[in-house]
Formats: C-alpha cells, structure tokens, sequence
C-alpha cells in the first residue's frame, strides 16, 4: 500500500481538527471551547492545533467560509437552471431544507455573531468576512428579481442580511423553539418571505444597457490574531 504524502496527512488532521471543532462550538460556544478540548476530541495533540491554526476563530472563520460559500454557489446555480420564478422558489426551499437538516451550520452562524459581538477585535474580521459574503448572496437575489420581472423593494444586499437572519432563525426555532417537531414550519415561512418579497415588488424597469461583469470574488478572510 502506498504511504501518504505530508499533504494527504495533514488534511486528515484538518478533517479531524474541523469535525470537532464543528461540535465544540455549536454545543459549547466559542468563548467555552477550549484549543485543549477541541484536540483531545479530535484525538490529536494541541501541536497539531497550532500547527494549522494560530486561534480557534481562525479556525471558526474558515468552517464558516466554506460552509458560505457553499450555500452562496449552490443558491446560485438554483437560479441559473431554473425556468421563471416559481422553479426558483421551490428550489430554493429544497435548499433550504437540505441546509436546515446539517444543522450545524445555523448553529455556528449565531456563535460567530455572538462572537463578534463581545470580542471587538474578533469584529474587525468579522465585519469584512460577512460584508463580502452579503454582496455575494446579494447577486442571488438580484438574479431572482430580474428572473421574475421584477424591481427588488429593497437593495439586494439588505434583502440578502435579512434573508440570511430569518432562515437561521427559522432553523433554530423549528429545531428547538415552539415549531419543534414540526419539520414544514422553516421551510413554508422561509417560502412565505420570498413570496411576500416578490409581491410586493414593482415591475422592472425599463432594460438598461448590459454591464460587463466582473469575476466573482471569493470571500476573503483575514486571519484573526487574537
């Protein structure tokens, strides 16, 4: 059998590393989870912590970039595929769905924010890591709107933030709120806002000329050093 390389092994250790963390931080919080306790679950030594990542927010910063960005392309290509409107929102809620069964990811969500919000040097990065993502999901929503005829009643970017805060909301409430065991709740009110977002838009405007555009930028991190 073929020896692994250098590389091959040490993607595994970041595989392990990673699924523990995922668990120490949607079950602890950041704050509680602790470099020592993330390496012990993963099996491994806080060498091999630091040895890939200088903090655990420079850990919690990729989990959450990844998992964006996954989400972002994903959404995106329900839009390129879809006929008209409608096949967008019901591949959007397939989606939806599909996001709200892992879990994980609304979870993490909230603690980044939380996060962010009682550690202001961990802000900083914070605040440039969603930014970026907004305008990515942005383009989504704009894609939508233009797939339905339609004028957004808001700037895509902020119907993107709020997008983004209603379906993780919607997740945690049917999975431990008052909806819980109710696995349509997410899904049919998550529906409902888009819904209710196109009706109350106006017709598109009149054609504009065609914008060259630009290459779509990965979400850009910058490593938190606290």
């Amino acid at each position: 059998m073929e020896a692994m390389t250098r590389e091959e092994k040490r993607e595994i250790t970041k595989t392990r590393l990673r699924s523990s963390a995922t668990h120490a931080f949607a079950g602890q919080g950041v704050r509680a989870a602790s470099v020592d306790g993330i390496s012990q679950a993963a099996g491994l030594s806080r060498g091999a912590f630091y040895a890939n990542y200088s903090t655990k927010e420079d850990m919690l910063l990729e989990l959450m970039s990844e998992w964006l960005e996954r989400q972002a392309s994903e959404w995106s290509r329900v839009v390129a595929e879809a006929a008209d409107a409608e096949a967008v929102l019901q591949g959007f809620l397939a989606r939806f769905q599909r996001s709200r069964r892992d879990g994980s990811g609304g979870l993490l969500w909230v603690e980044l924010t939380l996060h962010a919000e009682r550690n202001p040097k961990f802000a900083a990065h914070y605040q440039a890591f969603i930014t970026a993502h907004h305008r990515h999901v942005a383009r989504v929503f704009a894609a939508l709107f233009e797939k339905a005829g339609k004028e957004p009643p808001a700037a895509p970017e902020a119907l993107a933030a709020a997008a983004l805060s209603f379906g993780t909301s919607l997740a945690l409430q049917s999975g431990h709120g008052a909806q819980r065991g109710n696995p349509a709740y997410a899904g049919d009110m998550f529906l409902l806002y888009l819904r209710g977002l196109l009706a109350v838009a106006g017709p598109a405007r009149a054609t504009r000329p065609t914008r060259p555009v630009g290459r779509t930028a990965r979400t850009s991190l910058k490593r938190s050093t606290t």
